[in-house]
């Protein structure tokens, strides 16, 4: 996503151009990711420690629930697995509707897109974009 609401997809040989123009821009921060993917009945959990530089940031929790399809279909059954699995002193900072269409995503089908632009969201909710 970039200024303006735009979301832009890309294929792998954008790294190669971006690789080549490297020397045209200088890195201002670097967010790392690292963590472990879960599969449990229904839903995927994908959970990461969030870095920034060599500063701890949080832990990032990714719920995927499989049988739906649609955009913010899955709401409840998400809400549920998240309170079932997380202590309930547990500081969560989450978003639960986006506005797909400002960016050119359907509000019927989700995609790898939508979950994009969830992150970008989210990174630049927190601060760290």
């Amino acid at each position: 996503m970039v200024e303006g609401g735009v979301l832009v997809a890309a294929d792998r040989e954008l790294d190669t151009i971006l690789g080549k123009l490297k020397n045209c821009w200088a890195v201002r921060q670097t967010i790392i990711v690292e963590g472990a993917i879960f599969e449990v009945g229904d839903f995927t959990l994908r959970i990461a420690n969030l870095l920034l530089g060599q500063a701890y940031k949080g832990l990032l929790l990714e719920i995927e629930y499989g049988p739906a399809t649609a955009p913010n279909s899955a709401l409840g059954p998400i809400q549920n697995f998240l309170q079932a699995i997380t202590p309930s002193t547990a500081q969560l900072s989450y978003e639960t509707t986006y506005d797909y269409r400002s960016v050119g995503l359907s509000d019927t089908d989700f995609s790898a897109a939508h979950t994009g632009y969830q992150y970008m969201s989210f990174l630049k909710r927190e601060g760290l974009l």
